[in-house]
């Protein structure tokens, strides 16, 4: 699954199908946003200015966002392989899959798209308080990109916070995760159906099973940026005690 490769966009591929699916997710997304979204993504998405109609063009995006933000959004085929990922956030790089989904996806869609990454993601990427934390994550799991334990327990928190994520607002929980704002049926899920939420903890994440294709059994909510901080500060000490006491034992 995670077999994705970094990738130049090639703008004249998409069909004309490819850009009816946009303008309809586009549509059908916003309405959920302004309902459910977060203040963050809501400034975010009108800083970032993407089109209603088409396909938007990662080299006109980046031209755009320039004088806001030092990120750029990259091309990819797909779920990058984890410790790509996180040296791309470190690298203020976002991975957006170049691919379009089918127009029988308009609700949910297993994979990463075009329309879940920019729409989903992209609004926070031009919020500097959001960007700074993805840049720290991405620095945490650089430092010990060999350690496939540590990188497991980074992308479990990365995705329950950036992508199935709910933060506290005026004492209700607000959509956050790009897999929440660019998907109908999740937002559907949590606030229609009710689904059942859980807080976000070190304790409870050990428990929590993700799923990466298809619609979440369980959300996570979280009450700031700073939690998410000081859980990957924890993290990292919890981890660093791990190897110091492994050290220890080898050597006496």
């Amino acid at each position: 699954m995670f077999d994705g490769v970094i990738t130049q966009q090639v703008y004249s591929q998409y069909t004309a199908d490819d850009h009816e699916v946009w303008r309809r997710l586009h549509a059908q997304q916003l309405e959920q946003a302004r309902r459910y979204a977060c203040r963050s993504y809501l400034d975010g998405f009108t800083r970032l200015g993407l089109p209603s109609d088409r396909v938007v063009d990662l080299d006109e995006l980046n031209a755009a966002i320039a004088k806001r933000c030092d990120w750029t959004f990259v091309g990819a085929t797909g779920f990058l392989p984890p410790v790509e990922f996180f040296r791309c956030l470190r690298d203020h790089r976002f991975p957006i899959t170049v691919g379009v989904r089918r127009m029988d996806e308009l609700r949910f869609a297993e994979l990463p798209d075009i329309f879940h990454d920019v729409f989903g993601h992209g609004p926070m990427v031009v919020q500097p308080e959001v960007a700074a934390v993805y840049e720290l994550v991405g620095e945490a799991a650089m430092r010990h990109a060999e350690d496939d334990e540590f990188l497991g327990r980074m992308a479990k928190l990365f995705w329950s916070t950036f992508e199935v994520g709910l933060i506290i607002e005026g004492g209700e929980g607000k959509a956050f995760g790009g897999a929440l704002l660019s998907s109908f049926q999740e937002l559907h899920h949590i606030f229609i159906d009710g689904a059942p939420r859980t807080t976000l903890s070190l304790e409870r994440m050990k428990a929590w099973d993700y799923e990466v294709l298809e619609v979440q059994h369980e959300y996570v909510e979280f009450e700031s940026l700073d939690q998410i901080r000081a859980l990957v500060a924890e993290l990292e000490r919890r981890h660093g005690a791990g190897v110091g006491a492994e050290r220890q034992v080898v050597s006496s």
